[in-house]
């Protein structure tokens, strides 16, 4: 049940990033991006708070099992000693010393084994296989929920408005106490433009030299002003002189926030029933090559589907992330030791994360030298990454076939290693002891 496990521990952590989509926009807007900063130190410490906890819980727990297993290991030496008594010779030594070998086996043992790099040698390729795609997987929905807001904006929420539009008094404020009379956006025809979905129209250019004690700036002088100039979190722009447009905007970011939660609360829904499904039926590197081509076709969509619903792609990319969380994780303690599982797991999540701390370097290239547009060339980073994940997913399964289908192959008890139970001690009829 290691694919139920992993969905139901993944799931839960998919709920706190759905509350930081919603929560974080609407404490941003209400408040200032600061404010937002803050409750995420609260949620932080909070987790330490809670990792702390589970040290203490985990070590007062692992000390009651030694004191436990100590005690069943007393009492059934004591038990095969009375047993054996009455036998004499090599017979009664030779059973007692086997008997007792396996009744240590019970008690838990702490052999000082740590981990070092030479451990990485002896992981084989269908674990290597596994990370890359665990790395790929997480950067194409990772990466992409932290400049999805954006993506979704751009292409959907706040799209720029014609250049056709212009204010009919271009130099002045659109709406504030900066501006008393009407400043409507107009078409070439002098007719209304529309901002459904839009952007309202900006100032042409700017020069408000004057100073109030709430603006962030001494003065405010634009011969051009373009939207990376405004920020909305100064009272200036969203008080004074581009109300509307900043209450557009935090409209918008608030629609996108919700719009690019549905990734996460699909995968809520769908991991845990999926985790038990794929423990009974197997076909684990299948399953696992569905992830990045659906990754592929979602991309594909945001890039070149024009202004097109986001739902359906992200519904898709709900469904490549519920397979990783319930597929891809499960499957690397089939590949490794029992004793290097959590080696493995901390090598796939250090390889995540080195590809997380690349991801934003690279992305922010690509937006910079794409005009200050995430679309197309940050969807193309991400479909190339997909296209590269399902490579290794074909590989995968060619490996795992001539490995003899380890992954593929339905999981049974004989491929997991159980804990010996004292329950689990029978007598022949000649008298000898064994654990089953």
């Amino acid at each position: 049940e290691v694919a139920l496990a992993c969905a139901v521990f993944l799931a839960s952590g998919r709920l706190g990033s759905v509350l930081n989509n919603l929560i974080s926009t609407k404490v941003a807007n209400s408040s200032s991006t600061p404010m937002a900063l803050w409750v995420g130190v609260i949620a932080t410490a909070s987790s330490v708070i809670a990792a702390l906890s589970l040290g203490i819980v985990e070590r007062r727990e692992a000390k009651k099992a030694r004191e436990q297993s100590e005690t069943a290991a007393m009492l059934t030496t004591l038990l095969l000693d009375d047993e054996n008594s009455e036998r004499a010779g090599d017979s009664r030594s030779v059973r007692s010393e086997s008997a007792g070998g396996d009744v240590l086996s019970l008690v838990p043992e702490n052999d000082g084994a740590s981990v070092c790099l030479a451990d990485l040698k002896r992981f084989g390729s269908l674990f290597w296989l596994l990370a890359a795609l665990c790395v790929v997987t997480s950067n194409c929905v990772f990466a992409f929920n932290n400049v999805a807001s954006g993506i979704l904006l751009e292409r959907n929420y706040f799209r720029l408005p014609s250049t056709n539009c212009v204010r009919k008094f271009p130099d002045q404020c659109t709406l504030g106490t900066l501006q008393n009379v009407s400043n409507p956006a107009l078409d070439k025809n002098g007719n209304s433009c529309a901002f459904k979905n839009i952007a309202p129209v900006l100032p042409s250019s700017l020069n408000i030299t004057t100073r109030d004690v709430s603006w962030e700036e001494p003065q405010y002088v634009f011969e051009s002003l373009s939207g990376s100039d405004v920020d909305c979190g100064d009272s200036f722009w969203a008080d004074a002189c581009t109300k509307d447009y900043c209450a557009a905007q935090n409209q918008a970011t608030e629609k996108a926030g919700r719009v690019m939660s549905i990734p996460y609360i699909l995968t809520t829904a769908l991991c845990v029933p999926l985790g038990p499904i794929v423990d009974r039926v197997g076909g684990r590197a299948s399953v696992a090559a569905l992830s990045p081509i659906i990754l592929v076709a979602v991309h594909a969509s945001l890039a070149l589907g024009g202004t097109s619903s986001p739902m359906l792609p992200l519904l898709g990319q709900g469904i490549a992330y519920s397979i990783q969380a319930a597929v891809l994780w499960p499957s690397i303690s089939l590949t490794v030791d029992a004793k290097l599982r959590g080696t493995a797991y901390g090598v796939v999540t250090a390889g995540i994360n080195i590809g997380l701390s690349l991801s934003p370097l690279i992305i922010a290239g690509l937006y910079n030298s794409n005009g200050r547009h995430y679309i197309p060339s940050v969807e193309y980073y991400f479909i190339s990454f997909a296209l590269f994940g399902l490579v290794v997913a074909i590989v995968l399964n060619v490996v795992d076939k001539k490995s003899g289908g380890k992954l593929n192959s339905v999981a049974t008890a004989s491929n997991e290693e159980l804990e010996p139970d004292i329950s689990s001690i029978v007598m022949s009829d000649e008298a000898s002891y064994r654990l089953s």
